[in-house]
């Protein structure tokens, strides 16, 4: 762009228009909003490659599908059966 000419069109080519910018600081967040923790890309990153890992050991056995959709029964099952014993507990 030449020095001291005018864009045709955007934001700049009206002056009665204020410009709005937003800068977004990751340390310190936008105002009321919660801070995002630092961890955030590396525990990202992590949990990615993980299910990497687990789509390829699904690919390589498919018997593990099975083992891990029991298990995860089982621990809804626990849970389920530990949040009725504390209730029936506390009701007396």
């Amino acid at each position: 762009m030449l020095a001291g000419r005018r864009p045709e069109f955007g934001p700049a080519a009206d002056p009665s228009t204020p410009q709005f910018r937003m800068d977004i600081n990751l340390n310190r967040g936008m105002p009321g909003m919660p801070q995002l923790p630092t961890q955030l890309p590396t525990l990202l990153l992590f949990l990615g490659g993980c299910a990497i890992f687990l789509g390829l050991l699904l690919l390589w056995n498919e018997a593990l599908l099975r083992y891990l959709v029991a298990g995860v029964f089982l621990l809804i099952g626990a849970l389920l059966l530990l949040t009725g014993l504390r209730a029936k507990r506390m009701l007396g």
